[in-house]
């Protein structure tokens, strides 16, 4: 209600969105400006948020997975400078490997939803 009246929306833009919906946003926007150090930042509070609300232990998200556990979870914590050549990864293959912890969890769905 705006002053006592409904606000009609009329794009997606002025909907409103939970916290996790705006960090697929975010992520997206870092994927479209290939900052790889910022995307890995994002996709680590994706996969806590989503590990936490599901109630899914670390270790079993990444089980069988530590390349993809070091990269979203570990690298992403440190304050060096990880460039796509410190990291070995473009942006394709970085989205390529979140999209393949969420499909081995069986949330394939998941990802599909809010990477469009």
């Amino acid at each position: 209600l705006e002053n006592g009246k409904f606000q009609l929306i009329s794009s997606q833009k002025e909907d409103f969105n939970t916290h996790y919906e705006l960090l697929w946003i975010e992520l997206h926007s870092l994927y479209e400006s290939d900052l790889l150090n910022s995307m890995l930042n994002s996709m680590r509070r994706i996969v806590e948020t989503y590990i936490k609300f599901n109630k899914i232990n670390l270790e079993n998200f990444y089980k069988d997975k530590e390349e993809h556990k070091k990269l979203f979870d570990v690298n992403s914590h440190s304050i060096d400078d990880h460039s796509m050549e410190t990291i070995g990864k473009d942006k394709d293959t970085l989205i390529a490997m979140f999209k393949e912890v969420f499909e081995t969890n069986n949330a394939i769905e998941h990802f599909g939803t809010y990477w469009k």
